[in-house]
């Protein structure tokens, strides 16, 4: 939705990410919670304060990039297990994302 709202390859993304923060507005005063998978590192900054509940997966859960993301959000965030199927790898993102981060404004 957000890369090229109007499947057409225009890649619109500014209209992208003003439909999909509607849409969650829309979902949040209706009182439905939301959930998001973090895919990028970019996004976040634009829809994380109307996610419920973010994951982080299988295939990001290793990268330390998104280990930190979900060291900053305000909500509350799952990893999934790893692509072969280990919880460690999972087990491992909680620990690195529990500790503090800096960040750049």
């Amino acid at each position: 939705m957000i890369n090229d709202p109007d499947l057409d390859g225009s890649f619109k993304i500014n209209n992208g990410i003003k439909i999909a923060r509607q849409l969650l507005i829309d979902l949040s005063e209706m009182n439905i919670p939301c959930g998001h998978e973090f895919l990028d590192l970019v996004s976040p900054q634009y829809l994380s304060d109307l996610i419920s509940w973010g994951a982080i997966g299988a295939r990001t859960t290793e990268s330390q990039s998104h280990r930190e993301l979900a060291s900053g959000l305000s909500c509350p965030v799952g990893f999934k297990n790893g692509t072969d199927g280990s919880i460690q790898i999972a087990i491992d993102a909680m620990n690195a994302a529990r500790h503090s981060h800096s960040f750049y404004l």
